[in-house]
């Protein structure tokens, strides 16, 4: 429980990887003077800012704060990227139930986002996964289910979607967007593997995982390609293609 506002973990102008840890009922409150409130949490589990974080095969699972970013908050310059990770039942009260992106770099592959929600959604909308303007999100091989009654995605712009399932449908365009059931083994059992006959299954991206041929640190770009365990440690290929 951080009383300071800030996260469990919160970094700043550092460089952080973080491999197969669950996060789980962090907070972060605001903290009060004098009677008054001189902040709002940010980030129950994780929180950055100036910094480059790659995240591999986590879980957050109901974390929750008072302000913006229910399991992760990515402040200005911040870049993070989430792979193969799981964000359930993580609340927010203002935006982004599971995630905040405000003037950072978020990018999500192949993850799962389910059950997440914000206290205010009649004055936010849904916003479990929450962009701000001028913000970069990228969302590829990924599965967005059920946040806040739908799909629970909020971003202002410079959003690309590839390759996901967004339950609901989106307003944004994207490439090979689905928007049905992902028919999960136990949605109210907590096992979000996927059924075989399920439509997400081998419905992802293999070129996402291919290793560069040339890096330029000036793009901004991850190489995936050493990342390609899914949660239980399995590879990502099982039949030759990627599932969601």
């Amino acid at each position: 429980h951080a009383t300071d506002a800030l996260s469990g973990i919160f970094t700043i102008g550092a460089t952080a990887e973080i491999t197969q840890c669950t996060f789980h009922k962090n907070t972060a409150y605001s903290y009060y003077s004098d009677g008054f409130s001189d902040n709002f949490g940010f980030g129950g589990a994780l929180g950055f800012t100036d910094s480059k974080a790659i995240i591999y095969r986590c879980k957050f699972t109901e974390n929750e704060t008072d302000g913006t970013g229910g399991a992760v908050a990515l402040g200005s310059y911040g870049r993070a990227y989430f792979i193969s990770c799981l964000f359930e039942n993580n609340k927010s009260k203002i935006a982004g139930g599971a995630i905040l992106n405000h003037y950072g770099r978020l990018e999500l592959m192949n993850c799962t986002v389910v059950k997440n929600s914000i206290q205010e959604v009649e004055e936010y909308g849904p916003s479990s996964v929450y962009s701000t303007w001028d913000s970069y999100t990228r969302i590829r091989n990924s599965i967005i289910y059920r946040n806040d009654g739908g799909h629970g995605l909020n971003v202002e712009e410079r959003v690309y979607l590839s390759h996901s399932l967004i339950y609901d449908g989106y307003g944004l365009e994207g490439s090979e967007i689905k928007t049905f059931d992902p028919y999960f083994k136990n949605f109210s059992g907590r096992d979000y593997h996927l059924v075989p006959c399920s439509e997400a299954v081998d419905a992802g991206n293999n070129a996402f995982y291919d290793p560069f041929t040339e890096e330029d640190p000036s793009t901004n770009q991850l190489d995936f390609s050493p990342y390609n365990l899914d949660l239980d440690g399995m590879p990502r290929q099982q039949r030759g293609c990627v599932d969601l």
